[in-house]
């Protein structure tokens, strides 16, 4: 099922953009352009994964000792922390990036960016709390 979402997500992608511009520039007044730029994101979207996929996946062997050796490097613990290490690195960038969104917002005057990006900020924190107790109830 994944390899069948993975070979025709580039495609697809091509069709809903080439199938929203076409309305938005055949029929301008009888759609709403929110509509129509929100439908031809998602094409391009859809065409950029499509395209990620495409890359990460071109050289893929399906050979039984493949599949073997990839699971191995899968369940390898050095793997296993580099993600982890990884996954928390780019959580605090995430973090860091919201507050600086927030002060950007609160030194522009916009009130909903600063209270939505704020709120963001810290619901991003309490995921954190939440899956450490979660993971700590486990181990």
């Amino acid at each position: 099922m994944k390899h069948i979402i993975r070979k025709h997500t580039l495609s697809v992608g091509i069709v809903i953009f080439a199938i929203s511009s076409a309305t938005r520039q055949l029929f301008p007044q009888a759609f709403d352009a929110d509509i129509t730029h929100f439908v031809a994101g998602m094409g391009a979207g859809l065409m950029f994964v499509g395209v990620i996929f495409t890359i990460i996946f071109r050289n893929s062997n399906n050979s039984p000792e493949a599949i073997k050796s990839r699971t191995i490097e899968k369940n390898d613990e050095r793997n296993i922390r580099i993600r982890e290490k990884a996954g928390y690195a780019s959580w605090h960038i995430t973090l860091i990036l919201l507050v600086i969104m927030a002060l950007v917002f609160v030194f522009t005057n916009n009130p909903l960016g600063y209270w939505l990006s704020a709120g963001a900020a810290v619901l991003h924190k309490l995921f954190l709390l939440g899956f450490m107790s979660l993971y700590n109830k486990k181990m």
